[in-house]
């Protein structure tokens, strides 16, 4: 969440397109739904809520931003980094999505129920990958906040304009 947040607030000066702008949206999106989701483990109701917030909007964010700033000739040494990386979020989170589904579908065909309580054994024919889809979306998340916030730092500063003191 500190990680999301703290890229909006250092990427609002660089977006100028409409598009750019609601990828920043849906960045400051993400991270409130990732403060919720550190906030309300996966026992409690809340924590759906902010998967909802938090899960489908980073990748959106990330691809809408990515491309704006891949568009922008100061971003230029960047692009191929920021735009993979940007993919890699959406990717992963599909990832993410067929697991949970492989998961809930085999679950509840092995006589499991949906109660949202922890069960501490899984019933046999359930397969349960989804775990280690998780983490990889997770770390792929962080990899686009990590490589575009270094792309931000080590992207020259504009030209003033004309008149205008350093």
């Amino acid at each position: 969440g500190v990680g999301s947040l703290a890229l909006a607030m250092a990427l609002r000066n660089e977006i100028t397109s409409r598009w750019g702008k609601i990828g920043l949206g849906f960045l400051v999106i993400s991270g409130v739904g990732e403060f919720l989701a550190a906030y309300f483990d996966v026992t409690h109701s809340l924590h759906g809520l902010a998967a909802f917030l938090g899960a489908p909007t980073l990748p959106v964010a990330a691809m809408l931003i990515s491309i704006h700033l891949g568009r922008t000739p100061a971003w230029a040494f960047a692009r191929k980094r920021i735009l993979l990386s940007a993919n890699l979020t959406w990717i992963s989170f599909v990832l993410f999505a067929i697991a949970m589904a492989v998961f809930v579908s085999t679950y509840v065909k092995a006589g499991g129920t949906m109660t949202g309580t922890p069960v501490s054994t899984l019933p046999d024919g359930v397969i349960a990958f989804n775990g280690w889809t998780n983490r990889l979306w997770l770390i792929l998340y962080n990899v686009w906040i990590i490589v575009t916030g270094i792309a931000l730092v080590r992207t020259p500063p504009a030209d003033p304009p004309c008149g205008t003191p350093l």
